[in-house]
């Protein structure tokens, strides 16, 4: 998205930038009826590339 000269340009967004990669690695507790996770989570889009504008 660009705004230049008071208008504003937006892109068709691509299918490539809607995908994450993630993944999540922790431990379940408590029962069943009231679980209780603690983990860590981390997510990447790696077909997103910024293009540097100068």
């Amino acid at each position: 998205m660009t705004f230049q000269n008071s208008e504003l340009n937006v892109p068709t967004p691509s299918a490539e930038a809607a995908v994450i990669l993630g993944g999540t690695l922790g431990i379940r507790g408590l029962s069943r009826e009231t679980p209780f996770y603690v983990g860590a989570d981390g997510a990447a889009s790696p077909f997103v590339k910024s293009s540097a504008t100068r």
